[in-house]
């Protein structure tokens, strides 16, 4: 693969990423299964990027809009960005867990994280190991509209 296919990759990953995390911006109004339903329904994603590729773009995505304009860069911004982009392959799978919060009685303390076939993907040294999991949805796009295989 020549530079400039990857750099073409990368920007395209970018600008895709940074769609998708306006788009998450609405799970402050809307419930979590409509935000995904519309999230799974986007055109012209790509398709068959690499996932590495796909959660660094997404990392730099969710920061520089928060950074942008005040927008939420939260675990589950980036889940369900990550989540989106990589929804043309089988094993996507959304998890949220809680813990005990160090706040004091009644606290607790939620987290987002995003499996591929099973493994942490977006936080892979620990992914939601402290968290006890409460729901689990499955991410899967199956638009004819993508672009052609980026890897």
């Amino acid at each position: 693969m020549k530079i400039s296919q990857l750099v073409y990759r990368d920007i395209f990953l970018f600008v895709n990423a940074l769609r998708l995390a306006w788009i998450a911006q609405t799970i402050q109004s809307r419930p979590l299964p409509k935000v995904i339903a519309r999230l799974e329904t986007l055109r012209w994603l790509p398709c068959g990027a690499d996932a590495e590729a796909a959660r660094r773009a997404t990392l730099r995505a969710c920061r520089r809009l928060a950074r942008w304009t005040g927008a939420l860069d939260t675990c589950l911004i980036r889940a369900l960005v990550l989540g989106a982009l990589l929804a043309d392959r089988e094993g996507v799978v959304l998890h949220l867990g809680f813990r005990p919060g160090n706040a004091g009685a009644g606290s607790a303390d939620g987290h987002a994280w995003l499996t591929l076939n099973g493994e942490p993907i977006l936080d892979p040294e620990t992914g939601g190991a402290a968290y006890v999991e409460s729901l689990r949805l499955p991410i899967r796009r199956f638009s004819r509209d993508t672009t052609a295989d980026l890897s």
